[in-house]
């Protein structure tokens, strides 16, 4: 006996394929891709520099335990600090007439 939802040669119709691959996705879970399709999903903040070489960073420099906030903000901090050095360095580069950013770009740039 074939179910409901198939054709007798046991594929899926054309819309009912669409519905299975597209839409079963949402009807499943809250989230889609990068879609947030549930209030009572948490959004996940990702970040360019890893929190744990932070936190490492500041128990080098004395700290004996370090919050996670902590962590988040100067891991913040230390990324607007980088893409602020890196324009200039591309900046640096394109004023020289080169397309490639060389070490004393960097150098000269985060004085």
């Amino acid at each position: 006996m074939v179910p409901p939802d198939r054709s007798p040669s046991g594929q899926f119709t054309i819309s009912e394929r669409f519905i299975n691959i597209l839409c079963a996705p949402l009807i499943n879970t809250k989230t889609w891709g990068n879609f947030n399709l549930g209030k009572s999903m948490a959004t996940r903040k990702t970040s360019t520099i890893p929190k744990a070489p932070v936190g490492r960073i500041l128990m080098k420099a004395g700290a004996k335990r370090v919050s996670q906030s902590a962590m988040d903000t100067f891991s913040d901090i230390i990324h607007q600090m980088a893409v602020e050095i890196a324009e200039k360095s591309v900046m640096i580069a394109k004023h020289a007439g080169r397309k490639t950013v060389h070490e004393d770009d960097i150098k000269l740039a985060a004085r």
